[in-house]
């Protein structure tokens, strides 16, 4: 996989100074997750059905999508799963990014952070 390897993000968004948006989705399209690679085409996010069985309440999102690998010119194709969690003031993400042939390996393990994650009070 050309040395990229499976990440798992948790991040937690709170506004300061305005109201949290409406909904996961239009927070998602206001304040997309903090891609480590800005070098993403454009494709978007897109709503794929519920999350895990036990999970905290929120809309589940997914993508592929390709990087261009750094000084090599070569495409990755990425696959992401999303789950963007509505909290007191703001959202939770937990954010799966894996490369296509790792995706479906690896994906058990996300599930199980989705499933045990507890939003702080």
């Amino acid at each position: 996989m050309e040395g990229e390897g499976v990440r798992i993000f948790v991040t937690r968004y709170v506004p300061k100074d305005q109201p949290p948006p409406a909904g996961p989705q239009t927070y998602l399209e206001k304040y997309p997750p903090d891609d480590l690679f800005k070098y993403y085409l454009q494709e978007k996010f897109q709503t794929a059905g519920q999350p895990p069985a036990s999970s905290p309440p929120g809309q589940w999102f997914e993508r592929q999508s390709f990087i261009s690998l750094r000084g090599t010119g070569k495409k990755l194709s990425i696959k992401e799963l999303l789950e963007v969690i509505p909290a007191k003031k703001g959202f939770y993400t937990l954010h799966y990014w894996a490369p296509a042939g790792l995706a479906e390996k690896y994906a058990p393990v996300f599930q199980r952070v989705v499933q045990s994650f507890q939003p702080l009070p």
